[in-house]
């Protein structure tokens, strides 16, 4: 049974939220917040490997999912509400462990050393920085958090060029070896998204593994594979999904233009499958993940307001036909005009929530 080995039973239990109160508890409860996530990871995996099963038990599979869910956990320890909304969860993750790699890298401190609460009020300082680092800890000084301590935003901004520098210097603590170069390599993500349909075993082979050292552009091989196989299968419905606009256009009376909504559906579907498959599920690298992602949800949003615009003409159509009204008339006029103007409201509003979801201000979307 799983919940026999002792080293799997904290994952039976929810881990404590990482506790801001000061730059020593922070500090301190980061790092072994995320030695246990990465321990109690690698053991229900090396435990699933050694079993012999062709698939994850079903108390592997949601060990695993629940020390994934812990993650959120170390929410607190940032600030990253100046990040888009649709990235956050993808980016807070790899900003994560890149932090820890980071920090794996660096002699720290004693823990008497790095101050506790007392010790900062008494300095009257707010802000702390990790000795031998450009990673500094501060004091919120308003809002709902005042006085918690997280990692400083131009610190977590600065991130994955500090990671760069890092990654070729030789661990000190080797608690999570290699954790980021094996979320950015391995092919975790599919084996989440597919556990419950190839084994997971198969997506965990030698070959697999073989290929995640062959890279091209920060792309290990099967990633690549899993592009070119996604833009194919996405390419091929969306052409399709066109050509069947066209014909049915061609062969049928739409009075009420039902056609006009299939291009806009199937962008505003293929975009947001895609997003998620490339960002969720083969987790693409930083560069692409950063470009790409919002590309296709913008994509999205633009999609989803001409779907909003083409569905307030075939209202307006459905609605004289359904009155009987004359085409031309005031009646029909007026109808399609109150309806074009809830369309423009909506594809405005639209617009707006898309736009700060991918980071933009209301205002300056508004102004365009």
């Amino acid at each position: 049974m799983l919940v026999s080995l002792p080293s799997l039973a904290a994952v039976q239990h929810p881990l404590a939220a990482v506790d801001t109160s000061s730059p020593r508890s922070l500090l301190i409860g980061y790092i072994t917040l995320t030695n246990d996530l990465y321990r109690s990871g690698s053991e229900i995996v090396q435990h699933y490997k050694d079993s012999g099963h062709l698939y994850l038990s079903d108390e592997e599979r949601e060990a695993l999912y629940r020390t994934k869910d812990q993650a959120f956990k170390l929410s607190p320890a940032f600030d990253l509400s100046v990040l888009p909304s649709i990235t956050r969860q993808e980016s807070e993750r790899r900003m994560m462990i890149q932090l820890k790699e980071v920090l794996d890298r660096v002699a720290l401190p004693p823990q008497s050393e790095i101050p506790d609460a007392k010790a900062m009020k008494e300095q009257g300082k707010t802000r702390w920085q990790i000795p031998g680092t450009e990673i500094a800890i501060q004091q919120i000084e308003s809002g709902p958090r005042k006085g918690d301590y997280i990692f400083a935003p131009d610190s977590i901004e600065r991130l994955p060029e500090m990671y760069e520098v890092a990654k070729e210097l030789p661990y000190v603590d080797t608690s999570t070896e290699n954790w980021y170069l094996k979320q950015i390599q391995y092919p975790i993500g599919p084996m989440f998204a597919l556990a419950k349909v190839i084994p997971s075993r198969w997506i965990l082979n030698e070959a697999t593994m073989a290929s995640s050292k062959i890279t091209f552009l920060q792309q290990p091989l099967w990633r690549w594979i899993g592009i070119v196989l996604i833009g194919l299968i996405v390419g091929s419905i969306g052409r399709s999904m066109f050509r069947l606009s066209v014909r049915l256009q061609e062969r049928y009376a739409d009075s009420l233009g039902f056609t006009t909504l299939i291009r806009p559906l199937t962008l505003a579907i293929l975009s947001a499958i895609s997003s998620r498959l490339l960002g969720d599920v083969l987790r693409v690298s930083d560069a692409v993940f950063l470009t790409l992602i919002p590309s296709l949800w913008a994509l999205f949003f633009i999609s989803l307001s001409w779907l909003f615009w083409n569905l307030g003409d075939v209202v307006s159509e459905a609605i004289i036909a359904s009155e009987r009204m004359i085409k031309g008339s005031i009646n029909s006029q007026l109808t399609r005009f109150v309806m074009r103007l809830m369309t423009f409201t909506l594809v405005v509003a639209t617009l707006v929530i898309g736009g700060q979801s991918l980071g933009l201000p209301a205002y300056s979307i508004i102004a365009s």
